[in-house]
């Protein structure tokens, strides 16, 4: 790649056309179709993978031609988190330049290329001190009105609706204007809680040191601040940069914790925990229970002792148990041994009378390889089946009589019922007296 080419990706990345990620890995296409004989432009191949229109190409090759733009093609810094460090540059050094400087040839410093590669070092050392003196000398004298000026011409106003997509487009040149600008601390909320959301690390810094809020809400209603929603997107760097700014871990319940454990990302979880992170769990837990497979439960349950007591666990297994009902999944092995080891009631024995009570010969069967002591609520057991039994024999009755579907009402509850219905409550009743038998035999 030539440095024509090169020049043409930094100018890219600094207007904002692509990232440094996508220019590294076009470069990479490029340096295998090489070894293919293949010599495209390196604009063509951002074409063909329509990261920059005809006209956006059109602009670069201007600014390249009219040398207007040495002041801006310092590549953007790093600011997104998770995107590689990687070094734009690459290596076109001829190996034969390298074996005559290890001769120690005489002639090779007198010689077009040594010329050509110190004149090329000359000129990216004048570009790159003209930038620094731009950025440095100039900018940073710029007053809040010049600010505004800077911003009309890049086609934004000063308002936070443009301050949103500035932050979204990722236009630092245009973010810089505006934080000299001194927009309002709503404006600099508003546009902490979409720089949290995408992990652009610099963008929450900068932010927070102009005075944004690390607690702020939109309202009541949409309360989640800068750090549930970092810790939700799974930004490890934004959630630790926005504690480190005094974002409170606990506001709204433990929020951060809920969120992150809903998209089960454990390190922060095991991160927000670290770092006192005591309310939620119990809501937490739940979160995590919702999707088979999730691992943060393995850390939130063992660090909820310290917070939640008994009547949260029931509570919790309640709700879960409802989980489970609406699902196909098996039981979950590890809150089961959680329960069993930790939380002295008899929720296993309660739990597999609300099977019964519910009909469910499925959860009835999971919770008897746990072991329950069913002797503790063989009365409710049998009380609970005799109920389901008589209820069917009462539709069967007024079905064979009125026919299906059956109208009923009993106390104040109305409902209808057909002979199918009727047939499949009648399967699972026999399956789960079948099952339970052996263990609600007379002594």
């Amino acid at each position: 790649m030539n440095n024509e080419e090169k020049q043409f990706g930094i100018i890219a990345i600094k207007l904002g056309f692509i990232t440094k990620q996508e220019f590294i890995e076009v470069v990479n296409q490029k340096k295998i179709d090489k070894d293919n004989n293949s010599n495209k432009h390196i604009a063509k191949y951002l074409f063909e993978n329509k990261k920059l229109n005809r006209e956006q190409i059109t602009n670069i090759l201007a600014i390249i031609k009219e040398n207007s733009a040495t002041n801006n093609l310092t590549p953007k810094e790093n600011e997104e988190e998770n995107t590689p460090s990687e070094n734009l540059t690459t290596s076109d050094n001829n190996s034969s330049d390298n074996i005559a400087i290890a001769n120690n040839d005489p002639n090779y410093f007198s010689t077009n290329k040594f010329k050509t590669s110190y004149i090329k070092l000359f000129i990216l050392l004048v570009i790159i001190a003209s930038s620094i003196y731009y950025y440095f000398i100039f900018e940073s004298k710029l007053s809040p009105e010049q600010s505004r000026i800077k911003l009309n011409a890049l086609g934004y106003k000063f308002e936070d609706d443009d301050f949103s997509d500035i932050i979204l487009k990722k236009d630092k040149i245009a973010f810089d204007y505006f934080i000299i600008a001194k927009p309002n601390v709503s404006t600099l909320n508003k546009g902490l809680l979409i720089a949290s959301e995408k992990g652009l690390i610099s963008y929450v810094e900068i932010l927070l040191k102009s005075g944004a809020n690390p607690n702020f809400t939109k309202s009541e209603e949409e309360n989640d601040t800068p750090l549930s929603i970092a810790s939700y997107n799974g930004y490890a760097k934004t959630v630790e940069l926005l504690l480190k700014y005094k974002a409170n871990i606990n506001y709204n319940n433990g929020k951060a914790l809920q969120k992150a454990s809903e998209k089960d990302i454990v390190k922060i979880v095991e991160f927000l925990i670290k770092n006192r992170a005591n309310c939620g769990y119990k809501e937490a837990i739940l979160l995590n229970l919702h999707t088979p497979n999730k691992t943060c439960l393995n850390t939130l349950l063992p660090e909820s002792l310290k917070y939640l007591k008994n009547d949260d666990y029931q509570n919790i297994f309640k709700k879960y148990l409802e989980i489970y009902f609406s699902s196909e999944k098996t039981l979950n092995e590890n809150l089961m041994k959680f329960y069993i080891n930790n939380i002295k009631t008899n929720f296993l024995e309660e739990a597999l009378v609300y099977s019964v009570d519910n009909n469910s010969f499925r959860l009835c069967k999971d919770l008897l390889d746990y072991d329950p002591n069913i002797e503790l609520v063989k009365k409710e057991i049998i009380n609970s089946l005799s109920r389901t039994r008589n209820q069917v024999l009462f539709y069967s009755f007024n079905l064979n009589r009125f026919g299906s579907p059956f109208k009923y009402k009993i106390g104040e509850t109305t409902g209808t019922i057909t002979e199918e219905e009727n047939e499949a409550t009648r399967a699972q009743y026999t399956a789960i007296e079948e099952l339970l038998q052996p263990y609600l035999k007379p002594e």
